[in-house]
């Protein structure tokens, strides 16, 4: 199996054996192991701050000598927007508290009055992050150049892959922020999978397994909103079940993974 994604897919801040592809592919070779069947070999090309460009290059490098009989790429809601990052947003985020810091002395002395002006500031750029997210998706044709883009890259390597003769399927990852009832990327998720079922791919979104969820619980630290074990091991159970109830090659979504009405 082959893994296409970005820092996400890679596992950054977590051991390797915690990420989930390494727990799915755990997984599915003690089931094959209680079977007697074969043996699943993966390889992760999560790649850090990478694009589906990037994913389109690196399949084209090393399909062919890997010969994989999967294609899971893993596709978080920044992949589709160009410049945008929660890495960004952290940056952000710190450089406003450093300037309030150094010219505010009621910031600076009292610890209820900066932990109000923190929450706010937080609150602010976490609005405009995702409303940068939600217009690279759903906004003006200017504003959508970047998931047009992804958009032929991810058909590039759903035709390429089924060339190969091996199996193709989308994964969406989901923003961690806010994961009660009225996620507030509901939209944008929507719109993925409009696309894959447009072009008959075989999608699972993760945010039925995310919903309900308390978003920091998840994170690798307050300032790294990647997820962390809990994220991996969700998101790996998750994938685990779409892969062995989910009929490869045939287009169709998971249990709870439909569009919403």
């Amino acid at each position: 199996m082959l893994f296409l994604g970005d820092s996400f897919t890679y596992g950054s801040g977590v051991k390797e054996s915690e990420t989930f592809v390494s727990l799915v592919t755990s997984r599915l070779n003690d089931n094959s192991k209680v079977s007697r069947g074969s043996v699943y070999e993966t390889f992760n090309g999560g790649v850090p701050a990478s694009m589906t460009r990037d994913w389109v290059e690196l399949f084209d490098e090393m399909a062919e000598e890997f010969q994989p009989d999967s294609v899971i790429v893993v596709f978080f809601l920044r992949d589709g927007v160009q410049g945008v990052t929660s890495i960004g947003q952290i940056n952000a985020i710190r450089n406003r508290m450093v300037r309030l810091s150094e010219h505010s002395i009621l910031y600076r002395f009292s610890r209820l009055w900066r932990y109000f002006i923190d929450r706010e500031v937080q609150k602010e750029l976490s609005a405009e992050y995702l409303g940068r997210l939600e217009s690279g998706y759903l906004g003006e044709e200017g504003e959508t150049i970047e998931w047009k883009s992804a958009q032929e890259n991810l058909k590039y390597l759903q035709l390429e892959s089924n060339r190969l003769g091996a199996n193709f399927y989308l994964v969406i990852f989901p923003v961690l922020f806010d994961l009660g009832a009225e996620y507030p990327l509901d939209g944008v998720v929507d719109e993925i999978l409009r696309f894959a079922n447009q072009e008959q791919m075989t999608a699972l979104s993760l945010l039925p397994a995310f919903r309900g969820l308390s978003a920091p619980d998840l994170w690798v630290s307050p300032l790294d909103q990647h997820p962390n074990g809990e994220g991996h091991a969700i998101a790996a159970e998750a994938i685990y079940d779409f892969l062995i109830n989910v009929p490869a090659g045939e287009a169709g979504f998971s249990e709870g993974a439909t569009l919403r009405k």
